[in-house]
């Protein structure tokens, strides 16, 4: 990842720069490092004129605070154990870490980005600047991401001490677009079947069931959300799929 330097704002500025002059004046959020349409990125500028995005600090020494900011990881999907979960909806668009201190613990902020927002056209036009080279790939890149666009601006900002993960500050625009909240996996990454729906097939296939009453407790545990450990709902439904055993084709 590349070092990013902050640059002073200049008064002459695009739509993208007047977003990112606003941003830094509540807080530095550097919304240039989300992969964003212009609609997009517009959308983004009238909710942070009208004041429409939050910016939370916690203080370190209250574990009344701290419990508060967790929960609200949690709540938007962004808590450890959520951001490495395979269905996860957010993508890491930027982060920074420090010390303050030589020897002190690390601090970073990291800037998510819903993945429903992500643009290949404005990741391929990154690209394109970055690279120093004279040629230039003018056939524009495919979606890749497993989450369809659906146009979503949700971004949060989270400064979070490495060591302790004591929570100082969560910021963005947290509210999903309702396309986004119904949106299901478009491409099946390379995943291994979640433990659960394992240990209950299995356990179903040893006291004889069969392949249809194995799929049909699937769904009936899909629609009563019944999996644990599994955060985001769309994601069963790929899941799932992975039960389907192709038929023996014998010897």
């Amino acid at each position: 990842m590349p070092i990013v330097r902050f640059a002073e704002m200049k008064k002459k500025s695009t739509d993208k720069d007047t977003a990112t002059t606003l941003l830094a004046l509540k807080g530095k959020i550097y919304v240039d490092h989300l992969l964003l349409r212009a609609e997009q990125r517009a959308e983004i500028c009238k909710i942070y004129e009208s004041s429409g995005a939050i910016s939370t600090e916690y203080s370190t020494d209250d574990p009344t605070s701290q419990a508060a900011a967790h929960l609200k990881l949690v709540e938007l999907g962004l808590d450890n154990k959520s951001r490495e979960a395979l269905e996860s909806q957010w993508s890491i668009r930027w982060l920074t870490n420090w010390s303050i201190t030589k020897g002190n613990d690390e601090w970073k902020r990291t800037l998510f980005q819903c993945i429903c927002g992500y643009d290949s056209h404005a990741r391929q036009k990154q690209d394109d600047l970055q690279d120093n080279s004279y040629i230039k790939d003018s056939k524009p890149w495919q979606q890749h991401v497993p989450y369809p666009q659906t146009g979503c601006i949700a971004h949060v900002e989270i400064t979070e001490c490495v060591g302790d993960g004591c929570i100082t500050r969560i910021a963005g625009i947290t509210t999903h677009n309702e396309a986004c909240m119904t949106a299901t996996l478009e491409r099946i990454p390379t995943i291994p079947l979640h433990e659960h729906i394992y240990e209950v097939a299995l356990e179903q296939l040893e006291n004889g069931a069969s392949l249809t009453a194995v799929q049909e407790r699937n769904q009936q545990m899909i629609g009563s959300k019944l999996y644990r450990g599994i955060q985001r709902p769309p994601m069963y439904n790929t899941l799932s799929s992975l039960l389907t055993i192709p038929p023996s084709t014998g010897s």
